[in-house]
C-alpha cells in the first residue's frame, strides 16, 4: 500500500489508475482501461468475485472524491453516474454477456 492509500494488486500493477486523474499508468487512457479490465477479469474472475467488486468499489467512492480532477474521454458524463458507469458498469455488462454465452450453450 503506497502513502495516498492506494490499493496496489502486484499482478495489476501496469495498468493501476493515476490518481487524481484516473487514467491509466501505462496508456493514459481513463481507467479502468480495455488492459486494466482484462487483467481484472483474469485476476478475479470467476473465483473472487466479490472480491473484484469490492476493489472496484474502493476505486469508485475514491475517484468519487476526486470527481473534479477526474479525466473524462469525448462523450462520457463528467458526474457520478458516468462515474459509475466506467468504473463498475463494464464489469456488470462483461458479467450479463457471459451469463447470456453459458445460456446458449446449454
Amino acid at each position: 500500500m503506497s502513502d495516498r492509500g492506494d490499493l496496489i494488486i502486484p499482478e495489476l500493477a501496469e495498468h493501476t489508475p493515476l490518481r487524481p486523474l484516473w487514467i491509466c499508468r501505462i496508456d493514459a487512457r481513463p481507467w479502468p482501461c480495455p488492459d486494466a479490465r482484462l487483467n481484472l477479469v483474469a485476476a478475479y474472475l470467476p473465483a473472487r468475485r466479490i472480491e473484484l467488486y469490492l476493489y472496484l468499489g474502493l476505486q469508485f467512492t475514491t475517484a468519487l472524491a476526486e470527481l473534479d480532477t477526474v479525466v473524462v474521454e469525448a462523450g462520457e458524463r463528467a458526474d457520478a453516474f458516468g462515474l459509475h458507469v466506467r468504473v463498475l458498469g463494464w464489469l456488470i455488462s462483461h458479467e450479463a454477456r457471459q451469463r447470456g454465452r453459458r445460456r446458449r450453450s446449454i
